[in-house]
């Protein structure tokens, strides 16, 4: 498989719906049409770009957070230790409680999708062969 750059307009609009903007405030920006960026929204490498532009944003915002770690812990345990308020500490206690090992250290549960042209079309491939079993399912009447 032949693989090509992304254009600098590319990477550009890649990061701008990356971040949430839209498509044609996206198209605006770098002065194309909403089209030409539907069309580089099927090529795999494109989808792979955005997708890593997403990973690293996420993963950036969990270093920032992990920073803030042992702060709100003494935030905790001075109320444990300290409040004057029962519900306070019961409060603090609840939430302690509920979060540890709710959140897994590699950031599972904030997956941004495949990073590489080739896992953005193994995806697609697993995607399109799942849809046409529940078509055969269907036909069959097996489900």
């Amino acid at each position: 498989m032949v693989k090509f750059e992304l254009s600098g307009k590319q990477i550009l609009v890649a990061t701008l719906l990356a971040f949430g903007e839209s498509q044609k405030h996206a198209a605006e920006t770098v002065k194309v049409t909403p089209g030409t960026i539907s069309v580089w929204k099927r090529d795999p490498e494109f989808k792979a770009k955005i997708n890593e532009i997403q990973l690293n944003a996420i993963l950036d915002t969990q270093s920032k957070f992990r920073g803030l770690a042992f702060p709100a812990v003494k935030v905790l345990k001075d109320i444990l230790e300290k409040s004057k308020s029962e519900k306070m500490k019961l409060e603090a206690a609840k939430y302690i409680l509920s979060t540890i090992q709710l959140a897994p250290s590699d950031g599972a549960f904030w997956m941004a999708g495949p990073t590489t042209a080739e896992e953005i079309e193994h995806q697609e491939h697993t995607e399109a062969m799942q849809q046409r079993l529940k078509e055969i399912h269907e036909e069959l009447n097996i489900l």
